[in-house]
């Protein structure tokens, strides 16, 4: 019931924007969600593609269930605006990103808990 109250609250608030209104409620408010998930879990590719499918949608009709043909590629809707895009959350990149992060951090630092717990439990012997 939440999901379908929450699809009908999207697709009202797509229909009253306008095309910069819907493009910064992707960039402030449903990147914000999704850049949250990423910095903890790593999230399968079709989860991925699921959401930014979802996205594109709602950026160019203001329907998430609206399969609209769009007029630019989402890899340049991601670029940076100095680049000719639109600055959007390029999702796969910055998943791998704070996944490497996270390895980064498992790798050299020693003062957190949970680090010291993985490092005990999983890497007793092994290096990354």
């Amino acid at each position: 019931m939440w999901v379908k109250l929450s699809n009908n609250m999207v697709a009202s608030a797509g229909k009253h924007l306008s095309y910069t209104g819907r493009l910064e409620l992707l960039r402030s408010v449903l990147f914000g969600i999704v850049q949250f998930l990423l910095g903890i879990f790593p999230i399968p590719g079709t989860i991925i593609s699921q959401i930014i499918s979802l996205c594109r949608n709602f950026l160019w009709s203001g329907n998430i269930n609206s399969h609209k043909s769009t007029a630019v590629a989402w890899k340049k809707i991601c670029l940076p605006k100095c680049e000719g895009g639109l600055s959007l959350l390029d999702i796969k990149a910055r998943n791998k990103s704070f996944l490497a992060k996270q390895l980064w951090n498992i790798h050299l630092k020693t003062d957190s808990i949970w680090i010291l717990w993985i490092h005990q439990l999983y890497l007793n012997s092994y290096s990354i």
